[in-house]
């Protein structure tokens, strides 16, 4: 055999594991990321009404309850196409989760409560989103750098930025007190000289 078809040999059975990579695997390592933060979800709602906040039967945790059950029943049909299919149909009509979610909530008597379980809803369709992007892999690509720029950023303001305003502000004070010496150093100007 050449050396050329050895070369186009193992380019193609590194194709065909990239291939399998991106359609097997990294879709099952997205939904079992997403399901194992549902579950880890679910398990801090029934510690919350374990300690009292709300009751196990109370309509706003029955129906955050059964939608994180859906969501680790159903994650893998949840998908990019079938996101903008809803987004476009539900867009002209509310949805009936949405009404009994709101009258759940409304029965809801302590402002924190209400508060802690918007925050269990919000987050988790905050999760369905990053799941839904996540399984598309050229997507996720795509949204890579915008990611590693928003965490660069993030670094330089939380470890760069300060230690830079520090050595300025040495530097500013440093020259203040040259210029107030060299100030100091000059003879008055005698009143009525100018």
């Amino acid at each position: 055999m050449t050396e050329s078809a050895v070369v186009v040999l193992k380019s193609l059975f590194g194709l065909l594991l990239i291939w399998a990579f991106v359609f097997f695997l990294w879709r099952d390592y997205c939904l079992d990321r997403f399901r194992e933060g549902v579950f880890a979800a679910r398990d801090n709602l029934f510690q919350f009404a374990a300690q009292g906040h709300v009751s196990f039967d109370h309509p706003a945790y029955t129906l955050l309850r059964e939608r994180m059950n859906a969501c680790l029943r159903y994650g893998h049909e949840f998908t990019l196409t079938r996101f903008i299919l809803a987004m476009t149909v539900l867009s002209k009509a509310t949805a009936p989760d949405v009404a009994a979610w709101e009258f759940a909530m409304s029965s809801v008597q302590s402002e924190e409560v209400r508060g802690q379980l918007a925050n269990y809803r919000n987050w988790l369709g905050v999760e369905i989103l990053r799941y839904i992007i996540l399984r598309s892999f050229v997507l996720y690509l795509l949204i890579l750098p915008l990611k590693i720029i928003s965490k660069l950023k993030e670094f330089l303001r939380r470890y760069c930025f300060p230690k830079a305003v520090a050595a300025v502000e040495k530097l500013e004070s440093q020259a203040l007190e040259q210029d107030y010496r060299n100030t100091d150093n000059r003879s008055p100007v005698p009143v009525g000289a100018a």
